[in-house]
């Protein structure tokens, strides 16, 4: 497995390299360094840049993962867009900025994508679904805008959305309040706006809805009821009016309701 060629931009101390040939895997482990990757990605599988991701050296066949810990990462937008087997990127907990490439996720069949806790901004790239195989997306605690765009209402592979704290706005694609096997939605702490879609009647895999500290509005749709695995309602500091849904008392494993400081009546 080939992995390669790495620039790297300060002196690298201490480093621990393990190589093997053939089909086996290479491991690299660097502590306290920062490090630019080269251009060539296309046999990357998985990359976990993590502080508290914890070294281990796979088995001959499993995906290729790299783990660096108090680093800072540069990776140019032509690298990460070539790859063509990226199918997990964890880069939580680190001081990265600015935006996403525009064309993050079109060659690459990325499953898993956790860039919690850092200082990213811009929008969610159009293509971060076009392989259709996401399924968790994990942006908490970041600087991103804008809309969610359409894509993602049609990326019915996702079952986990954390977009919590950040500068999001605009109204939800209807499609995206529906996505069939999302258990859960959080989105609280942006600037969303509009009301909840009554397509969200086909997102019965639905535990946790979190939607507080935006501006949503309106009622909430009496298809909310008909969600019957859902645990938990967080829809607090919105600008929600009108009655409580009668439907919401079918909801027998509710266990969380919060509609505190909306104007209900």
């Amino acid at each position: 497995m080939v992995l390669g060629p790495w620039a790297p931009s300060h002196r690298l101390w201490p480093l621990s390299m393990v190589g093997m040939l053939g089909d086996m895997v290479l491991v690299v482990l660097i502590v306290m360094v920062e490090i630019t990757i080269g251009s060539d990605t296309k046999r990357m599988t998985a990359m976990d840049v993590s502080p508290q991701r914890d070294p281990w050296i796979m088995n001959p066949g499993e995906p290729l993962t790299m783990t660096l810990y108090r680093k800072r990462i540069h990776v140019s937008e032509r690298s990460i867009t070539r790859s063509e087997k990226l199918h997990e990127l964890k880069l939580f907990n680190n001081k990265l900025s600015g935006p996403l490439p525009s064309q993050f996720g079109a060659n690459s069949p990325l499953q898993s994508l956790d860039l919690s806790y850092n200082q990213f901004s811009g929008e969610i790239p159009e293509n971060l679904c076009a392989k259709r195989q996401l399924e968790d997306i994990i942006l908490i605690y970041n600087s991103f805008s804008g809309k969610i765009p359409e894509s993602l209402g049609r990326c019915t592979s996702l079952d986990r959305v954390r977009l919590k704290h950040n500068r999001f706005s605009g109204l939800i694609p209807d499609d995206f309040w529906g996505l069939p096997k999302v258990f859960l939605l959080e989105l609280a702490e942006n600037s969303f706006g509009g009301e909840i879609s009554r397509t969200i009647s086909n997102a019965h895999n639905l535990s946790i809805l979190s939607i507080s500290r935006n501006r949503f509005s309106g009622s909430l749709p009496d298809e909310i009821g008909s969600l019957e695995t859902l645990v938990e309602i967080s829809a607090s500091e919105n600008e929600f009016t009108g009655q409580i849904a009668r439907s919401l008392v079918k909801l027998s494993q509710l266990v969380k309701l919060d509609l505190s400081e909306n104007e209900i009546n």
